[in-house]
């Protein structure tokens, strides 16, 4: 039985002077690029390996995806800027890159890899704990200057009960969600 994965773009989609950037920035041409399957959307990802052997984990933004997707990329990179504290309890930031004006849109960050990388579902309770105890350990950090999610834009409408669930309260809403599956 053949097993659906997400649609993902290759490497050689990202236009080549992002990929340029990318090399120059960690001092080493890129040998191998495999997509990252799985995880918690269908966002552009690989595991790039450099020439020295260092990888990486690459996650992009495009102009071919949705604007929730490209959202929430915005936002996962504004919390990685802002929070470097989170290299104690997660894999640690090395980067964002985005196309020059007037190419095709694409935003790129990196981390380190994870090697080797455990998919991201289905949950366990080991993976349960293991969240709820690196969100504990970022809680004593004591981190200073963070906005309240619920004053963060991108997160405010879950707040205010317009993202989530409560969304498909209509029918319509909903057939258009099961559309997908």
């Amino acid at each position: 039985m053949t097993r659906l994965r997400e649609p993902k773009p290759d490497w050689e989609t990202v236009p080549s002077p992002l990929r340029a950037a990318i090399a120059a920035s960690f001092g080493a041409t890129v040998t191998e690029a495999q997509i990252a399957w799985g995880g918690y959307s269908p966002a552009a990802s690989w595991i790039i390996t450099l020439s020295d052997g260092r990888k990486l984990f690459v996650k992009g933004a495009h102009g071919g995806q949705t604007e929730h997707g490209k959202i929430a990329f915005d936002l996962e990179l504004a919390v990685y800027r802002r929070t470097p504290q989170l290299e104690k309890v997660a894999p640690r930031f090395l980067g964002a890159w985005a196309s020059a004006e007037g190419e095709e849109p694409w935003s790129l960050l990196a981390l380190e890899a994870i090697d080797p990388a455990s998919p991201a579902l289905p949950w366990t309770e080991e993976k349960i704990r293991a969240a709820l105890t690196a969100v504990h350990q970022l809680d004593q950090l004591g981190i200073e200057g963070l906005t309240a999610a619920e004053d963060e834009p991108q997160l405010a409408a879950l707040f205010r009960g317009e993202e989530g669930w409560s969304r498909f309260e209509s029918e319509q809403c909903l057939e258009s969600l099961l559309l997908h599956f």
